[in-house]
């Protein structure tokens, strides 16, 4: 008696054809869990600072009428707004941070008094300002120079923000420079670095840092 023949020819040719289509349509969707994946990830880095976020390549931005350098990352823009007279903006490109450097002039022999008095009254600013929320606030040197410091939180209505904000008061100088730096709450780990650097790198030649 000859063998009785489980699979006919026709029947393997058949379970070949439906297994190369099942090897297919998993491939296909194993690419596309692939292409899906990637494109989340892009996404991601897009929407995030680099992880470089100090300012190893900086820019130097260098005023002498109004006194003072400072550095900042290349991958931020800088700015001279029209609207805000004897200033500079320094942002990132997410809009996520920013720094504004401004320069104020006053007229006063007295520095102690003068300094007294704009820390005091940017103190009492801050406590009865109800979008703001002080957490320190101390008097203070910016490197040689009297200096109030200032950080906390604050909320523009829409967004929570954290600041920094450093007045600082040149001794040969009737001019003082307010030094504000905001960052969005939500991210503002990824950009300390950024911003402690920038700070640290803020050169006051009108009475010299």
């Amino acid at each position: 008696m000859k063998p009785r023949l489980l699979l006919t020819e026709t029947k393997i040719k058949i379970l070949i054809s439906n297994g190369m289509n099942l090897l297919r349509n998993k491939f296909f969707w194993i690419i596309l869990a692939l292409v899906v994946v990637a494109g989340l990830a892009s996404w991601r880095l897009l929407s995030r600072p680099p992880k470089s976020s100090g300012i190893s390549e900086a820019g130097v931005y260098k005023n002498a009428k109004l006194g003072f350098s400072i550095s900042y990352p290349k991958w931020w823009v800088l700015e001279e707004p029209k609207s805000l007279p004897d200033s500079v903006l320094i942002y990132d490109k997410l809009n996520n941070a920013q720094i504004v450097l401004r320069v104020f002039d006053y007229k006063g022999d007295d520095l102690k008094k003068n300094f007294a008095l704009m820390s005091g009254l940017a103190k009492d600013a801050f406590y009865y300002d109800k979008n703001y929320k002080l957490e320190t606030f101390r008097r203070t040197l910016f490197g040689r120079l009297p200096a109030y410091a200032a950080s906390g939180k604050f909320s523009d209505g829409q967004i929570e923000w954290d600041f920094q904000e450093y007045g600082i008061f040149p001794e040969s100088s009737e001019r003082y420079y307010k030094l504000r730096a905001d960052m969005k709450s939500s991210v503002s780990k990824s950009y300390e670095t950024a911003i402690a650097d920038m700070v640290e790198s803020l050169i006051i030649t009108s009475g010299g840092k």
